[in-house]
């Protein structure tokens, strides 16, 4: 009968540790460092995934890290975090703006002035 017992406490033990874990893990992927001076500087979203022809030149005269983070463009956008941000990984907060340049509410690149 104490097998039992123990048996329920170590599972209840184990459930409060895996919550404790996945809430710590959720806490940690939401909340970002505080650093305003690198994200004012950062370009903005545009929506187009190619580049129209008007504006490929324009696009192609400009240094990677001034060019606008556009979705799908993993390369240039790696390249913009590590130089306004000093880090690789995206944030959850590029998923959100790379899924609304996606669907068009983000700038295109006629708001962009290269």
């Amino acid at each position: 009968m104490t097998s039992t017992a123990e048996d329920n406490t170590m599972t209840r033990h184990l459930r409060c540790l895996l919550a404790l874990i996945v809430f710590a893990t959720l806490v940690a992927l939401t909340c970002e460092p505080q650093n305003s001076t690198a994200s004012a500087r950062e370009p903005n979203w545009a929506s187009p995934i190619i580049t129209p022809p008007r504006h490929r030149q324009m696009v192609e005269n400009t240094p990677v890290h001034l060019r606008p983070n556009r979705p799908l463009h993993f390369y240039g956008n790696t390249i913009r975090r590590m130089h306004y941000r000093g880090e690789v990984l995206p944030r959850p907060r590029d998923a959100v703006n790379g899924t609304a340049a996606i669907l068009g509410r983000r700038g295109s690149l006629d708001d962009y002035g290269g």
